[in-house]
């Protein structure tokens, strides 16, 4: 009897399971069984059932089905804008995209805008421009999608409104936990969800405060980085809006201020900074590999003053000419886009880039530890420079978003850009596999840990590698027991998870980080030879001994 009952027991079962998966497929928002890529085809998620709702119902029918199978979920469309895998659902899992949820609608007397979260934020000024209103600075890219960037707190760079997305939220329309269709709008509950990481549930939509449409003019500032820290504080305090590239191994920086201007101003200008020549993006093309060959660093110097020469010269147009004081609708000055006759930057070369934020009261202190590991390999591992972008500054006032990289205290946002090496990628279906240390990887290494450890910085939710966010949490986000009461009460039963998830909650086991190579894969920070390759060896930081990188 025991044997029978055991067996009519797993066939039940192996019949439940299949009418789940039965169930699972026969949705009309299946599209199947996928491994989605992000935007450089340099991070490839795990194979997972893969479904793209076109309403909320429909997302609704998707959490239903996934707690009936007993499978997580979550939230990351095809070509996503993050290096990481903070949007890939884990191995056999349930993949939501976002790619048909891309309604606006726009109310022009209450001055709000409902998005899907599939919509970018080209398209939503493109929608909210036709009646004379736009959101201003809350990104430089115009290809972020909505979604993305409530899930990550995707940023622009002013101290005088919001410098996020998310600091206009209104209202949002989720799917939570249980499969419950909820429309919140309450202000409590709106801190956890303006930026959420996709652990609280689908995002469908949300609804944002707008603005009237605004001209902008444009002012490039260049010079010594002398006083940097006191110059570009300066520049951000008493403009609308400034970033700045700060390129250390040359002393240099150069930085792109903004204000408004009446919207009779003649001109109608755009950021064209990703508008690269075929020429230069041939030479750069070229020119990188030679770099990680030069222990010298010189030419990687060179490049440097090739990129500080770009951005202290317009990279502005109108009508296909560069214009030496740019004037035009705020969201084509601030937003680029990439040039439709021919390829993305990081469509020739893939490019990374981590991500901090520290208290702006901190900043000279950091760029007194950055010049001293700067400075530290000069003296014995060659000049070091970073020719993309250098290290990318720009500025934002205070949030109450509960895990806001600017949460409670005004921010600087810190981008250290590096390159991988072309030469030195295959392709595999497509999908770049990194087989090279990109170079002055044990610099941004270095920099990236004196943050975390010195200045207790915040790391980018959708930017750096893996290592970033160990173990994160309450150390860095004063809030993060709120955030997580939110994850409570939305999804108690933890449908939404993934292994990004795992590592930032701490659920994560060692033998899973610590593994061959993975302090040069960007997955650990070494502790033994081991974790690096190539030579590398496991060694204490120069400028900030109490830290370990690969190195020579």
């Amino acid at each position: 009897m025991k044997i029978t009952s055991l067996l009519l027991t797993c066939v039940l079962l192996a019949v439940a399971a299949c009418k789940s998966v039965e169930q699972s497929e026969a949705l009309s928002s299946y599209v199947g069984t996928e491994r989605i890529k992000n935007y450089q085809n340099t991070n490839t998620c795990p194979a997972s059932d893969v479904y793209a709702p076109r309403t909320a119902g429909e997302a609704a029918e998707v959490v239903a089905s996934a707690i009936a199978s007993g499978k997580t979920i979550m939230t990351g469309t095809r070509g996503f804008k993050s290096q990481i895998d903070a949007a890939c659902a884990s191995e056999g899992q349930i993949q939501v995209t976002t790619e048909n949820l891309k309604a606006v609608s726009i109310d022009v007397d209450s001055l709000t805008a409902k998005a899907g979260a599939g919509v970018t934020l080209a398209d939503l000024n493109e929608s909210l421009t036709k009646v004379g209103l736009s959101i201003n600075m809350i990104s430089e890219g115009g290809f972020f999608s909505v979604g993305g960037m409530l899930g990550s707190g995707t940023h622009g760079s002013t101290l005088r409104q919001g410098a996020s997305l998310e600091e206009y939220v209104t209202a949002v329309t989720i799917i939570d936990g249980k499969g419950e269709i909820k429309e919140i709008d309450n202000a409590e509950d709106l801190k956890s969800l303006r930026v959420n990481l996709g652990v609280l549930g689908i995002l469908v939509d949300a609804t944002f405060k707008v603005e009237p449409l605004k001209k902008v003019k444009a002012t490039l500032v260049n010079g010594s980085d002398a006083n940097f820290a006191e110059d570009v504080l300066k520049l951000a305090r008493e403009n609308y809006s400034v970033s700045a590239s700060w390129f250390p191994g040359i002393s240099k920086y150069a930085a792109t201020v903004y204000n408004f201007v009446p919207n009779d101003t003649p001109g109608d200008a755009l950021n064209a900074q990703a508008h690269i020549t075929e020429p230069l993006l041939n030479a750069y093309r070229v020119m990188l590999p030679i770099a990680y060959g030069d222990r010298t660093g010189g030419i990687s110097c060179g490049l440097s003053n090739t990129r500080f020469g770009l951005r202290s010269n317009t990279f502005f147009t109108e009508n296909g000419k560069k214009q030496d004081n740019p004037v035009g609708w705020s969201h084509k000055m601030q937003y680029f886009t990439c040039n439709k006759d021919g390829p993305c930057p990081w469509e020739i070369f893939p490019i990374y880039i981590g991500g901090i934020s520290i208290p702006s009261s901190e900043l000279s202190n950091w760029i007194v530890e950055a010049k001293k590991i700067h400075q530290a390999y000069h003296k014995f591992l060659g000049k070091v420079c970073f020719p993309l972008n250098g290290i990318y500054f720009r500025f934002a006032q205070a949030s109450d978003a509960h895990i806001a990289l600017n949460e409670g205290k005004e921010t600087v946002f810190i981008d250290v850009e590096y390159s991988l090496n072309p030469w030195n990628l295959k392709t595999e279906d497509g999908v770049h596999q990194v087989n090279a240390v990109a170079q002055n990887y044990h610099v941004y290494q270095e920099l990236v840990q004196m943050s975390l450890r010195k200045f207790n910085a915040r790391p980018h939710w959708g930017k750096n590698t893996e290592t970033a966010f160990l173990n994160i949490g309450k150390d860095q986000f004063n809030k993060w027991d709120k955030f997580l009461a939110s994850k409570s009460k939305f999804d108690p039963d933890n449908i939404f998870t993934n292994d990004f998830w795992k590592r930032v909650e701490g659920t994560s086991k060692d033998k899973e980080i610590l593994t061959d190579e993975c302090g040069i894969k960007g997955t650990c920070f070494c502790e033994n030879d081991s974790h690096c390759k190539n030579g590398l060896k496991c060694q204490d930081g120069l400028g900030f001994p109490e830290i370990k990188v690969c190195r020579l």
